[in-house]
């Protein structure tokens, strides 16, 4: 699905939930957060996930961020959008038979229950080391 840099960096700035978002400012940062979330094929070929990057770019951009309670500060976060971009991405890493490196999963932000290694997530397991998703 998306094999290259180009294509899936195209496919993070285009998505609705960035559009508009995200400029050529932001093409170094999101190069390397492609190449270092990139999952393995099981023929050994490379596999950019631009969803997943979409989803922390929103977790990470401030200017996007938009208080809710003052007490104890907590914001939106965009949950909803995020929750969409890390499920899209998770299905796709499930049809692709990826194996995602360690840390990168397409898991919840806030999951209260991945703390533990093999913990089951909404999108699937949590690994400590690189694992195929089933």
């Amino acid at each position: 699905m998306y094999p290259d840099i180009p294509s899936a960096l195209d496919e993070v700035k285009t998505n609705p939930s960035v559009s508009g978002l995200i400029g050529s400012q932001f093409d170094a940062y999101l190069t390397r957060r492609l190449t270092a979330s990139a999952g393995k094929l099981p023929s050994g070929a490379t596999e950019y996930r631009p969803f997943y990057v979409a989803a922390k770019f929103l977790e990470q951009y401030r200017p996007q961020q938009t208080l809710v309670k003052g007490d104890g500060a907590e914001f939106t976060g965009l949950k909803k959008p995020i929750e969409s971009l890390l499920g899209e991405q998770a299905a796709i890493d499930q049809a692709l038979g990826l194996t995602i490196p360690a840390g990168y999963e397409a898991i919840l932000p806030g999951c209260v229950t991945c703390s533990n290694a093999q913990a089951p997530t909404r999108f699937g397991t949590r690994s400590q080391r690189s694992t195929t998703v089933p």
